[in-house]
């Protein structure tokens, strides 16, 4: 999203906004907002697995390391930018799935989603679109820059997460282990 030059994708637009208040990277942005989310959705009684911790440690650093090595594309034409967030979207709804799937807690974003997934009976991509379109808002009022990229992938990541959910057959009211769970578990079978 960032190389297709079209606007961010929703949770960096916020990202993006909160840079211009605060010095940190975005990789770092993305922790302290994936804290942020990770926070809510424990509140909505989805607690924080493994796969959170995971996810929030090496997203961040993730995110920094590839703006710095110049590790994805840039397109010159409308094409190839369409083309990469198209692309963005489906990775971002099979990976939210490979990810979620086993049940060791979701990515901290996700949390948020997955806490609103158990709580409401809407289809998960209204669920997820209404989340990013929030975001949106809240990081473009912050100075975050939102174009048609950003408005285009917060539509295909909702429906990109409900078909990934639906093919992969992951059912909304799937008990995640939590950290604590984890943990326990992990005594008991070493002992």
């Amino acid at each position: 999203m960032l190389n297709a030059d079209l606007g961010m994708n929703t949770w960096a637009v916020l990202d993006c906004g909160i840079i211009k208040h605060v010095d940190l990277t975005l990789g770092q942005t993305t922790q302290l907002t994936g804290f942020i989310a990770l926070g809510a959705g424990w509140l909505m009684g989805f607690p924080p697995g493994y796969a959170t911790l995971i996810s929030i440690f090496f997203m961040g650093n993730a995110i920094d390391q590839m703006i710095k090595l110049g590790f994805m594309p840039q397109p010159a034409g409308l094409p190839g930018k369409l083309f990469l967030i198209v692309f963005s979207a489906a990775c971002f709804g099979a990976g939210t799935l490979l990810y979620v799937k086993p049940e060791l807690g979701a990515g901290p974003r996700d949390s948020l989603m997955m806490g609103l997934i158990q709580r409401l009976s809407s289809p998960v991509a209204y669920i997820r679109i209404g989340l990013e379109l929030v975001v949106i808002i809240i990081g473009y009022l912050l100075g975050g820059p939102v174009g048609v990229g950003t408005l285009l992938s917060s539509v295909l990541v909702g429906y990109a997460v409900d078909i990934a959910f639906r093919v992969g057959g992951y059912k909304r009211e799937a008990q995640h282990m939590g950290l604590g769970e984890l943990v326990r578990w992990l005594r008991s079978s070493t002992m």
